[in-house]
């Protein structure tokens, strides 16, 4: 199988952040965005919908709509792609993979619609979609792979979800106080502080 590796060096926060861009061709056409939320996003209620026997997806079944956020120490992570004309995306083709784990996409949404329906199961070319994953919140890196060993789409590896955490910035001034500090500490033991011109050896004659 042809195996392309995207190796992608992107940050993004904590909570919800504006969607980053990708851009990367896939199957089923251009993979736009990613975003990583932990505020809640809208659902069809599966059980309202198979209660009244709502089985297709449909624009006016807002009666169904419900708001639902990521469960303890979780994230939703959302890809945007845009299908082409002649093809299609399933909820099914894709899973991200975190530590070796693969976590398949949980619900598609229609892109000017933003409601997450787990009755949308395929949709053909052209629009955009959104694919939703659920991952644990402390996930820092993951690829996104093909759920068909047998089918050649590419992998995109290296997807940063969250900033690496990196050192806290040395305070200047902080660093003078202590440095005064030990000067001080040095006169009240009677230690004498050679000048810049003298030399050990000049001290010592």
């Amino acid at each position: 199988m042809i195996r392309s590796l995207f190796f992608l060096l992107v940050m993004l926060g904590c909570g919800s952040l504006s969607a980053l861009e990708l851009r990367l061709p896939i199957h089923a056409g251009r993979l736009d965005t990613m975003d990583r939320a932990l505020d809640a996003r809208s659902f069809i209620n599966r059980e309202k919908a198979i209660q009244g026997k709502m089985f297709e997806p449909n624009p006016d079944n807002e009666s169904l709509y419900e708001s639902l956020e990521p469960g303890p120490e979780q994230a939703f992570i959302i890809f945007k792609v845009a299908v082409l004309p002649g093809r299609s995306i399933s909820r099914f083709d894709y899973e991200l993979v975190i530590d070796g784990r693969a976590y398949a996409c949980q619900s598609m949404a229609l892109a000017n619609q933003s409601v997450f329906d787990f009755r949308l199961l395929e949709v053909q070319g052209p629009q955009e979609v959104m694919l939703l994953y659920t991952v644990p919140e402390k996930a820092t890196s993951a690829s996104l792979r093909s759920a068909y060993t047998q089918l050649p789409m590419p992998t995109i590896s290296g997807l940063r979800l969250q900033p690496e955490e990196t050192p806290a910035p040395v305070e200047l001034e902080k660093v003078e106080e202590e440095s005064s500090t030990e000067e001080g500490a040095a006169a009240e033991k009677g230690e004498e502080k050679p000048s810049e011109n003298e030399t050990p050896e000049a001290k010592k004659d």
